[in-house]
C-alpha cells in the first residue's frame, strides 16, 4: 500500500473512511489502483502506508481490486 488518507467526511461512530492507493504487479506489468475502504478504527494500523494488504482483482480489468480483511469496499 502506497498511501492512506482519511475522507473529508468521516460520519460513523467507530469507523474510517479511507481512500487507499495500491500498487501491484501482474504479469510483470506494476498496477496503481485506487480503492475507497472503510474500517474499524480497532483495524487501523492494518491500513497505514507501507502496509501488505491482501486484494483481490480481475484478470481483464486489474484497477478494479477489492481489499480482503477487516475492511468493507
Amino acid at each position: 500500500m502506497i498511501s492512506a488518507r482519511p475522507h473529508d467526511n468521516q460520519t460513523a461512530d467507530g469507523r474510517l473512511f479511507l481512500s487507499l492507493l495500491v500498487e501491484f504487479t501482474v504479469g510483470g506489468e506494476k498496477i496503481a489502483a485506487n480503492k475507497d475502504v472503510n474500517v474499524s478504527v480497532f483495524y487501523s494500523e492494518e491500513y497505514k502506508p507501507g502496509k501488505v494488504i491482501t486484494i483481490k482483482y480481475q484478470r481483464n480489468n486489474p484497477d478494479n481490486i477489492v481489499v480482503v480483511g477487516n475492511v468493507n469496499n
